[in-house]
């Protein structure tokens, strides 16, 4: 049951990394910008998807903790330590 289940869960968050991705390159296509943290998300996304893939010794439950981590915490190692900001 808990495989089928880290299944269903790996199944949503690809479609949701697929959806990232899509906007990411819809994105470039229209010349709109795009911030750094989503490029960076999906791209450690589809790492950990990948590694998930091909790796059947993982659990696929861990997905659990590490989609909200990496959503998370690039969004505030990017806002909080990659950008430049001024002294104003």
């Amino acid at each position: 049951m808990l495989i089928i289940l880290g299944w269903v869960i790996y199944s949503i968050l690809t479609l949701i990394t697929i959806s990232f991705l899509y906007g990411i390159i819809k994105s470039i296509l229209i010349k709109k910008s795009f911030t750094y943290s989503v490029l960076i998300q999906t791209i450690l996304f589809i790492v950990v998807l990948t590694m998930f893939y091909f790796n059947n010794n993982l659990n696929k439950l861990h997905i659990i903790w590490l989609f909200p981590l990496i959503l998370f915490g690039v969004s505030f190692l990017i806002n909080n330590f990659f950008i430049n900001k001024s002294n104003v």
